[in-house]
C-alpha cells in the first residue's frame, strides 16, 4: 500500500482503501475486507457496473474490449461458481456445520452447530462478479434481516467468502441473476496441491490450486471460445515462461530489444513492514553482512573515507528465466 500510494495520487481509475485488514487464508476477516470494499465503492462517485475480484496472481485471458461488451450484454447477472447439486457434503466439506472463530493470525474450531432452517446453502469459489444492484444491496441493506443473519453465521465460518454471496444471492430477489461461472479458469490439480495444507492457520484441512507451467498452455488455449476471462495461479517465481506466452498472446509480440522480458525484480523485504509482517531472520542477517562487506570496500576504495554505521532498508531480489540470480 505504502508503494501504490504514488499511483493513485497519478491515475484516476486507482483507489486504495485506508484501512488494511491482516486477512489470512480461510478467515472470516477476508469476508469483512470484502464487504467493506464494496461499500467503499458504493459510496464513491465512480460509475461502475460490476465488482470482480481479483489476486496478484491473476492473469487476464481476454482483452478488456472483450470483458466489457460481455458484461454490457449480461448487466445486471451475477457470476459466482458453484459446488454443484451435493449440498450436504460441500457443507461437511467445508466445515460449514462447525463454529469457527478468528484469533490472533488463526481460525479456531469451537464446536458444532446447527444451520438456520429454510435458507438455501450455496458455496464454491471465491472469486467473484458481482452486479451494482446486488452489491448495493449488500452494502446498503443494514436492516435486512436476511444479510443481517447471513453476516452473524458467517462471521463464524471457515472460509465464509467461498460460501456468503452464493448464499445471499440464492436466498434473495436477486436469486433469477445467478450465473454459474465465475469468469475464471483455475489451475486445480488436487493430487498435487491438496495435501491438508494451512494447518498451522487453522483447524481444518486446506487446499490450494498450481500455478500454471509452460505444459498447461493448452488449458488455457482452451478458453478462447468459452465466456471465461481470467486465470489463475501465476508465478514468475515459478514460470516466468507462461506469463510471457499469455502476454503475446492477447497483445502480440514483443518488441526484439524490449529489456527485461525474461526478468524481474521482487522487494521480499522492507524496513517499514517490520512488525507488521514476518521477516525473515536469516534474510537479514545475511543482508547486513553483505551491506557491511560493501560499505567496508567503499571505505577502502575512497581511502579517506570512513563508513561505519549499516542499515539495511531494503532487500530486493534479481530473476531471470525462472531462475534466482542475485
Amino acid at each position: 500500500m505504502r508503494e501504490l500510494l504514488s499511483l493513485e495520487m497519478k491515475f484516476p481509475n486507482i483507489r486504495l482503501s485506508r484501512r488494511r485488514h491482516p486477512t489470512i487464508w480461510g478467515g472470516a476477516s477476508l469476508l469483512t475486507m470484502l464487504l467493506e470494499s464494496m461499500t467503499h465503492l458504493v459510496e464513491s462517485d465512480w460509475d461502475w457496473d460490476f465488482i470482480i475480484n481479483l489476486s496478484e496472481s491473476d492473469l487476464p485471458l481476454k482483452t478488456n474490449d472483450q470483458l466489457v461488451d460481455f458484461l454490457t450484454a449480461n448487466k445486471d447477472r451475477n457470476f459466482v461458481k458453484s459446488h454443484g447439486r451435493e449440498v450436504q457434503k460441500f457443507i461437511q466439506k467445508q466445515g460449514l456445520d462447525k463454529t469457527f472463530v478468528e484469533c490472533d493470525t488463526h481460525m479456531w474450531r469451537t464446536g458444532d452447530r446447527t444451520l438456520p432452517q429454510g435458507i438455501v446453502i450455496d458455496g464454491g469459489s471465491d472469486w467473484l462478479g458481482l452486479s451494482r444492484p446486488f452489491v448495493e444491496y449488500l452494502a446498503t441493506s443494514t436492516t435486512d434481516p436476511l444479510l443481517l443473519g447471513l453476516v452473524t453465521v458467517f462471521r463464524h465460518t471457515l472460509l465464509p467468502a467461498e460460501s456468503f454471496f452464493h448464499t445471499a444471492l440464492r436466498n434473495s430477489k436477486f436469486c433469477r441473476s445467478y450465473v454459474d461461472n465465475n469468469l475464471h479458469v483455475t489451475n486445480w490439480r488436487r493430487r498435487l496441491g491438496c495435501k491438508c495444507q494451512y494447518k498451522h492457520i487453522v483447524d481444518w484441512c486446506g487446499c490450494s490450486p498450481n500455478n500454471f507451467r509452460a505444459e498447461d498452455w493448452p488449458k488455457l488455449l482452451a478458453t478462447e471460445d468459452r465466456p471465461v476471462f481470467f486465470a489463475r495461479k501465476f508465478e514468475p517465481i515459478i514460470d516466468q515462461v507462461i506469463i510471457n506466452q499469455v502476454d503475446q498472446w492477447l497483445f502480440g509480440m514483443f518488441p526484439k530489444d524490449m529489456a527485461g522480458l525474461d526478468s524481474y525484480w521482487e522487494n521480499v523485504y522492507h524496513w517499514d513492514d517490520l512488525g507488521r509482517h514476518q521477516t525473515d531472520d536469516g534474510l537479514i542477517s545475511l543482508a547486513n553482512s553483505l551491506s557491511r562487506r560493501a560499505v567496508r570496500i567503499a571505505s577502502e576504495q575512497a581511502g579517506n573515507c570512513s563508513l561505519s554505521d549499516v542499515k539495511v532498508l531494503e532487500v530486493t531480489t534479481y530473476h531471470n528465466k525462472d531462475a534466482y540470480k542475485v
